[in-house]
């Protein structure tokens, strides 16, 4: 469990590959073309220019508590990094994975995921197991994600970012719910997304296991929008006409500081 990792992990693949999960077992493995791991993706994004805001921490405190899922969704520049980033220093210990489209296929995301939990150096030997997990079959990388959370301690707060990325995979509407369901009673599971979640996310928020946050809970209010040109020693009477002209939209009102 880590908040910044020094590492860059190269790992090979074929251009043209496209994982199956009915591959037959005895196929050759990945051969030929380059794939890099930066250390930015098990990184805490910097948060020493942003504006902690204690109903957004009140907001994803609550979440912490009464679900065992929050998922922050937002289009680009409504806040939801900063909102869980500055969350995450409240917690006292915590994981950070930033996903993107690279990490569609399932031995790659779930090896990132593990490794942003047990520490970057395991990164080499869970790629060869889900890797060749995915190889096999959805199956066998079932018993896997289980494993997950079972061989270290766990973070209290497990942080996946942008997982809208995956949405769209072949095996999201059945892996992930057994991610979820896998994640330990003591540990919660914060992620964002820029798009409407899929169907098993949205069951799982009738069940009262996940807690959706939408972009609008993130807008600043008045009282925010205030405290927010006061740190930039802006005149507090041009937050008030700023966030009525954008609604609060965090993006948007930081385009007017300019």
């Amino acid at each position: 469990m880590r908040t910044q990792h020094q590492y860059l992990y190269s790992y090979h693949e074929p251009v043209d590959y496209i994982p199956s999960f009915d591959r037959e077992p005895s196929e050759p493995t990945m051969p030929a073309a380059h794939r890099v791991f930066i250390a930015d993706k098990f990184e805490l994004p910097d948060t020493s220019n942003l504006l902690r805001r204690n109903r957004i921490d009140d907001l994803l405190s609550r979440s912490v508590r009464n679900y065992a899922v929050t998922l922050i969704s937002g289009r680009a520049g409504t806040g939801k990094t900063a909102a869980a980033a500055l969350f995450a220093q409240t917690s006292p210990s915590f994981s950070w994975y930033t996903a993107d489209a690279l990490d569609r296929d399932p031995g790659i995301f779930f090896s990132n995921l593990a490794a942003s939990i047990d520490g970057i150096e395991t990164l080499s030997g869970r790629l060869t197991k889900f890797v060749s997990s995915s190889f096999e079959g959805i199956r066998d990388i079932e018993s896997d994600i289980i494993e997950i959370f079972g061989s270290n301690p766990c973070p209290e707060l497990i942080v996946v970012e942008d997982i809208h990325h995956l949405f769209d995979t072949e095996w999201f509407d059945r892996l992930f719910p057994i991610l979820i369901q896998s994640v330990p009673r003591d540990s919660h599971l914060l992620m964002t997304c820029r798009s409407t979640p899929p169907s098993p996310l949205w069951r799982m928020r009738s069940k009262q296991v996940l807690n959706l946050i939408e972009e609008e809970l993130l807008y600043f209010s008045f009282d925010e929008a205030s405290a927010f040109y006061r740190a930039l020693g802006l005149d507090r009477r041009r937050a008030y006409e700023h966030q009525s002209v954008t609604l609060g939209h965090p993006r948007r009102m930081i385009g007017l500081t300019d």
